[in-house]
């Protein structure tokens, strides 16, 4: 009986400390089962919520990684996940709309910020309005908040070229932007902004009447570099 008790007592704690391990991600934040760091899932496990449940890899609390996640429907994502969200190479099986219609189908390819985007990964789209000499541009391989623009002039002694107008559209209805800093050295500008709502796609004019337009699809953080002849 003793032996017992002292199970139920045990087995009490481990139940306390897995409630414990909390999932960031809200779709699947009901009960974990896994590997965990500061309190939060973190490595391998489990995760259940009301529509959904997700096995595989974690960081931080959020799916992130390697993973299966299963939806309401019986539809099942096997890929890789960012921040809970279906980003890289993956698998999914069931009933998925095709061309308008709900088909019962196996699509196979690369997702960008959990939509499908085909047989290329493509983090990015440049519109073809875009008028500077050239640009550059680069996405952090992880989640991110942040979008770095480097205005720099080709021509050698040339003046500075800046930011003129800045802005964005996005689907998400929580999209917002913070300027947090502009630096200006003889022939470059770097501006830092702050950003929340990817997918989007943002508009820049610069000071030397040339633009730049792009839709930035993966959630990261960006480093965009815009060339002018002077």
């Amino acid at each position: 009986m003793k032996s017992f008790v002292i199970f139920l007592i045990l087995m009490s704690s481990v139940l306390n400390a897995q409630e414990a391990i909390k999932v960031n991600f809200e779709p699947i934040a009901g009960s974990y089962i896994g590997e965990s760091k500061k309190g939060l899932a973190h490595g391998v496990g489990e995760a259940s919520g009301k529509f959904q449940s997700y096995k595989g890899e974690f960081q931080k609390g959020y799916p992130n990684g390697k993973g299966q996640m299963t939806y309401k429907d019986s539809t099942v994502y096997n890929g890789s996940f960012q921040d809970g969200f279906k980003e890289g190479k993956g698998t999914m099986t069931g009933k998925i709309v095709v061309n308008n219609k709900v088909k019962d189908t196996v699509l196979t390819g690369y997702w960008c910020n959990d939509k499908y985007c085909g047989n290329k990964y493509v983090t990015y789209e440049v519109n073809p309005f875009t008028t500077v000499s050239s640009y550059d541009i680069s996405a952090s391989k992880k989640g991110g908040d942040s979008i770095i623009i480097e205005v720099s002039s080709t021509s050698e002694g040339g003046s500075s070229v800046g930011l003129n107008s800045l802005s964005f559209s996005s689907s998400s209805d929580t999209a917002n932007y913070q300027i947090l800093s502009t630096v200006e050295t003889t022939n470059k500008t770097i501006t830092t902004i702050k950003f929340e709502g990817f997918p989007a796609r943002i508009r820049v004019g610069l000071s030397d009447g040339s633009r730049f337009e792009a839709d930035l699809i993966k959630n990261a953080s960006w480093f965009i570099r815009l060339f002018v002849n002077k």
